[in-house]
């Protein structure tokens, strides 16, 4: 509410030992950053607890019955061992030859005080590269005809400049909107990456395409993932197999050890409310990664 806004609700106001260096008007630690390891261990606190602040619902993807194991045959790299005793790296795993080969993570004195084995990472970019792989799901269990599928039969982009747009487009960033959504935000300031889908849509309304140029941002991803879940709703008779769509993708083709979560905007009931977001602990990468792969060597 404005009242949580006006009382300073969102702002860190506990008290600490720590000499945090805070990133102004940044929710992260800024990429060009070179930060003290007590304010890596501040917007690391805040990054992992995220999921559970009650800001968003979640879709999480309960484990598999049967999560695919790996084999390992284990060596110590010096070099790891060094760069991750003084980097923000939290765990480095190496897969080689079927099976894990090197397994490290930050040290106590670094940053694994605060981590497992078990702990969900933060996706950032790579939330985008999860939506890819449900698209090329969707399109194999028949949600979506093709990578060159236009998502004309959505009624949320009606008239926007996505209309009559090809996935293909959408997934590699090439969509023509570089004149109305930059890599965070809407030109107007508005954040793209955990607002109201439908509401940006509606800002689009009439918006015209510019010649397609790489655009990376958060909104098209969205706009991707939000798609799937209307495909998954029309091809069962206009019942809600989202979910189910996500426990085939994750449970039984990936064969998950632990749950992994997308976000969900809790604001909206259905229409636009799924982001991409998402959390995994590092084995649960590792498995998505080798499923991957495989689907990829397989054709």
């Amino acid at each position: 509410s404005q009242a949580w806004y006006l009382q300073k609700c969102d702002k860190f106001q506990g008290s600490n030992n720590l000499k945090i260096k805070f990133y102004k008007n940044r929710w992260q630690v800024h990429p060009k950053a070179e930060p003290n390891r007590d304010t890596l261990i501040y917007y690391l606190w805040k990054t992992i607890n995220h999921p559970y602040t009650g800001q968003f619902h979640t879709y999480e993807i309960e484990p598999s019955k049967d999560s695919h194991e790996f084999e390992s045959n284990l060596r110590v790299d010096e070099s790891v061992k060094e760069e991750i005793k003084k980097s923000a790296i939290m765990s480095y795993l190496l897969f080689e030859d079927a099976k894990i080969v090197i397994d490290e993570m930050s040290p106590k004195e670094r940053l694994g005080e605060f981590i497992d084995d078990e702990t969900k990472f933060r996706s950032n970019s790579v939330g985008k590269s999860m939506i890819g792989l449900l698209a090329g799901h969707a399109i194999c269990a028949g949600y979506i005809d093709s990578i060159d599928s236009k998502l004309n039969d959505w009624p949320l982009i009606e008239k926007t400049l996505y209309h009559d747009q090809k996935l293909i487009d959408l997934l590699n960033m090439n969509a023509g909107d570089h004149k109305h959504v930059t890599d965070v935000a809407m030109w107007d300031g508005t954040s793209n990456d955990d607002e109201n889908l439908a509401r940006y849509m509606h800002m689009m309304k009439d918006k015209k395409k510019s010649k397609p140029k790489y655009n990376y941002h958060g909104l098209l991803p969205n706009i991707v993932f939000n798609y799937i879940k209307h495909k998954t709703y029309l091809k069962h008779k206009r019942t809600d197999k989202f979910d189910k769509f996500l426990e085939d993708v994750f449970q039984r083709h990936i064969k998950i050890k632990n749950s992994v979560i997308f976000f969900k905007n809790k604001k909206l009931p259905d229409e636009g409310n799924a982001n991409s977001m998402f959390y995994a602990d590092k084995y649960d990468y590792l498995r998505i990664a080798k499923s991957i792969m495989d689907d990829y060597q397989n054709n």
